[in-house]
Protein backbone atom coordinates (compact mmCIF):
# COMPACT_ATOMS: atom_id res chain seq x y z
CA UNK A 1 0.00 0.00 0.00
CA UNK A 2 2.83 2.40 0.83
CA UNK A 3 4.72 1.72 -2.42
CA UNK A 4 1.93 2.99 -4.73
CA UNK A 5 1.48 6.10 -2.57
CA UNK A 6 5.22 6.74 -2.53
CA UNK A 7 5.41 6.26 -6.31
CA UNK A 8 2.51 8.67 -6.81
CA UNK A 9 4.13 11.22 -4.50
CA UNK A 10 7.39 11.00 -6.44
CA UNK A 11 5.68 11.31 -9.83
CA UNK A 12 3.36 14.18 -8.93
CA UNK A 13 6.05 16.91 -9.19
CA UNK A 14 6.91 15.57 -12.65
CA UNK A 15 3.30 15.77 -13.82
CA UNK A 16 2.56 19.30 -12.60
CA UNK A 17 4.65 21.04 -15.31
CA UNK A 18 2.99 18.85 -17.97
CA UNK A 19 -0.48 19.75 -16.72
CA UNK A 20 0.33 23.46 -16.48
CA UNK A 21 1.79 23.49 -20.01
CA UNK A 22 -1.42 21.93 -21.31
CA UNK A 23 -3.46 24.57 -19.46
CA UNK A 24 -1.47 27.42 -20.99
CA UNK A 25 -3.95 29.45 -23.01
CA UNK A 26 -3.14 32.08 -25.65
CA UNK A 27 -4.02 34.86 -23.19
CA UNK A 28 -1.73 33.37 -20.52
CA UNK A 29 1.15 33.26 -23.03
CA UNK A 30 0.56 36.89 -24.02
CA UNK A 31 0.49 37.82 -20.33
CA UNK A 32 3.84 36.06 -19.92
CA UNK A 33 5.21 38.00 -22.90
CA UNK A 34 4.05 41.31 -21.45
CA UNK A 35 5.68 40.44 -18.11
CA UNK A 36 8.92 39.48 -19.89
CA UNK A 37 8.94 42.71 -21.89
CA UNK A 38 8.25 44.74 -18.76
CA UNK A 39 11.21 43.03 -17.06
CA UNK A 40 13.46 43.41 -20.15
CA UNK A 41 13.80 39.62 -20.15
CA UNK A 42 14.52 39.11 -23.84
CA UNK A 43 15.42 35.46 -23.28
CA UNK A 44 12.00 34.72 -21.80
CA UNK A 45 10.29 36.74 -24.54
CA UNK A 46 12.21 34.76 -27.18
CA UNK A 47 11.22 31.50 -25.47
CA UNK A 48 7.56 32.39 -25.98
CA UNK A 49 8.00 32.61 -29.76
CA UNK A 50 6.74 29.83 -32.03
CA UNK A 51 9.55 27.88 -33.74
CA UNK A 52 8.02 28.75 -37.14
CA UNK A 53 8.24 32.47 -36.30
CA UNK A 54 11.88 32.14 -35.29
CA UNK A 55 12.58 30.26 -38.54
CA UNK A 56 10.76 32.97 -40.53
CA UNK A 57 13.00 35.64 -39.00
CA UNK A 58 16.10 33.62 -39.85
CA UNK A 59 14.97 33.22 -43.47
CA UNK A 60 14.38 36.97 -43.74
CA UNK A 61 17.79 37.73 -42.26
CA UNK A 62 19.70 34.93 -44.00
CA UNK A 63 21.42 37.16 -46.60
CA UNK A 64 22.74 39.39 -43.80
CA UNK A 65 23.95 36.38 -41.85
CA UNK A 66 25.58 34.47 -44.69
CA UNK A 67 26.79 36.97 -47.30
CA UNK A 68 30.37 38.14 -47.34
CA UNK A 69 31.59 41.71 -47.34
CA UNK A 70 32.82 44.41 -44.99
CA UNK A 71 29.42 46.14 -44.86
CA UNK A 72 27.71 42.92 -43.85
CA UNK A 73 30.46 42.13 -41.31
CA UNK A 74 29.74 45.51 -39.71
CA UNK A 75 25.98 44.92 -39.83
CA UNK A 76 26.31 41.47 -38.22
CA UNK A 77 28.47 42.92 -35.46
CA UNK A 78 26.12 45.86 -34.84
CA UNK A 79 22.82 43.95 -34.98
CA UNK A 80 23.79 40.66 -33.42
CA UNK A 81 27.25 41.03 -31.88
CA UNK A 82 28.73 38.35 -34.15
CA UNK A 83 32.42 38.85 -34.83
CA UNK A 84 32.60 36.11 -37.45
CA UNK A 85 30.35 35.15 -40.34
CA UNK A 86 30.59 31.49 -39.26
CA UNK A 87 29.27 32.42 -35.81
CA UNK A 88 26.25 34.09 -37.42
CA UNK A 89 25.46 31.17 -39.73
CA UNK A 90 25.61 28.58 -36.94
CA UNK A 91 23.63 30.56 -34.33
CA UNK A 92 20.26 29.12 -33.38
CA UNK A 93 17.03 30.77 -34.50
CA UNK A 94 16.35 31.67 -30.85
CA UNK A 95 19.78 33.28 -30.48
CA UNK A 96 19.11 35.47 -33.52
CA UNK A 97 15.76 36.65 -32.15
CA UNK A 98 17.23 37.31 -28.70
CA UNK A 99 20.11 39.33 -30.12
CA UNK A 100 17.85 41.27 -32.48
CA UNK A 101 15.44 42.15 -29.64
CA UNK A 102 18.35 43.24 -27.45
CA UNK A 103 19.70 45.41 -30.27
CA UNK A 104 16.28 46.97 -31.00
CA UNK A 105 15.76 47.88 -27.35
CA UNK A 106 19.28 49.30 -27.04
CA UNK A 107 18.57 51.85 -29.76
CA UNK A 108 16.44 53.95 -27.43
CA UNK A 109 17.20 53.86 -23.72
CA UNK A 110 13.72 55.22 -23.03
CA UNK A 111 11.97 52.16 -24.49
CA UNK A 112 12.92 49.67 -21.73
CA UNK A 113 12.10 52.35 -19.15
CA UNK A 114 8.69 52.85 -20.75
CA UNK A 115 8.10 49.10 -20.87
CA UNK A 116 8.74 48.91 -17.11
CA UNK A 117 5.91 51.41 -16.61
CA UNK A 118 3.52 49.46 -18.86
CA UNK A 119 0.23 47.89 -17.94
CA UNK A 120 -1.70 45.36 -19.99
CA UNK A 121 -5.43 44.74 -20.06
CA UNK A 122 -6.85 41.79 -21.94
CA UNK A 123 -9.76 42.76 -24.18
CA UNK A 124 -10.52 39.45 -25.85
CA UNK A 125 -9.46 36.45 -27.88
CA UNK A 126 -10.39 35.67 -31.47
CA UNK A 127 -10.03 31.99 -32.38
CA UNK A 128 -9.13 31.22 -35.96
CA UNK A 129 -9.57 27.49 -36.01
CA UNK A 130 -8.18 25.06 -33.44
CA UNK A 131 -4.51 26.03 -33.87
CA UNK A 132 -4.52 29.82 -34.28
CA UNK A 133 -5.67 32.57 -31.94
CA UNK A 134 -5.38 36.34 -31.82
CA UNK A 135 -5.23 38.00 -28.41
CA UNK A 136 -6.38 41.61 -28.25
CA UNK A 137 -5.35 43.84 -25.38
CA UNK A 138 -4.64 47.42 -24.42
CA UNK A 139 -1.08 48.39 -23.50
CA UNK A 140 -0.56 51.64 -21.62
CA UNK A 141 2.81 53.12 -20.68
CA UNK A 142 4.56 56.36 -19.97
CA UNK A 143 6.94 57.48 -22.68
CA UNK A 144 8.91 60.73 -22.36
CA UNK A 145 6.48 62.01 -19.73
CA UNK A 146 3.33 61.25 -21.71
CA UNK A 147 0.93 58.37 -21.27
CA UNK A 148 0.58 56.30 -24.41
CA UNK A 149 -2.14 53.70 -24.87
CA UNK A 150 -2.62 51.42 -27.82
CA UNK A 151 -4.43 48.29 -28.87
CA UNK A 152 -2.09 45.34 -29.31
CA UNK A 153 -2.97 42.20 -31.30
CA UNK A 154 -0.79 39.15 -30.72
CA UNK A 155 -1.18 36.14 -33.00
CA UNK A 156 -0.39 32.70 -31.63
CA UNK A 157 -0.24 29.16 -32.98
CA UNK A 158 -0.23 25.85 -31.19
CA UNK A 159 3.18 24.39 -30.47
CA UNK A 160 2.65 20.93 -29.06
CA UNK A 161 0.51 21.20 -25.96
CA UNK A 162 0.92 24.96 -25.59
CA UNK A 163 0.69 28.18 -27.61
CA UNK A 164 3.52 30.31 -28.94
CA UNK A 165 3.66 33.73 -30.55
CA UNK A 166 4.01 34.36 -34.23
CA UNK A 167 6.26 37.05 -35.64
CA UNK A 168 4.65 40.47 -35.51
CA UNK A 169 4.37 42.42 -38.72
CA UNK A 170 6.76 45.10 -37.45
CA UNK A 171 9.57 42.53 -37.01
CA UNK A 172 8.89 41.13 -40.47
CA UNK A 173 8.90 44.63 -41.92
CA UNK A 174 12.10 45.59 -40.06
CA UNK A 175 13.87 42.43 -41.24
CA UNK A 176 12.70 42.95 -44.81
CA UNK A 177 13.95 46.56 -44.84
CA UNK A 178 17.29 45.63 -43.26
CA UNK A 179 17.74 42.89 -45.80
CA UNK A 180 16.97 45.19 -48.74
CA UNK A 181 19.18 48.04 -47.47
CA UNK A 182 22.17 45.85 -46.71
CA UNK A 183 21.96 43.87 -49.92
CA UNK A 184 21.72 47.11 -51.92
CA UNK A 185 24.90 48.45 -50.31
CA UNK A 186 26.95 45.36 -51.26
Amino acid sequence: MIRPLLAAALCLPLLVPVASAQDETPEVVVGQLMAAMKASDWGRATGLMHPAALRQLRVLLDPILTAEGATLDTARQMLFGFDQQAEATTASDSALMFRLMRFAMSQSPKVPESLRSSTYRLLGVVREGPDTAHVVGRVSMTFAGSTVSQIEVSSLMRAGSTWRLMLKGDYSEMATRLRAALLQSR
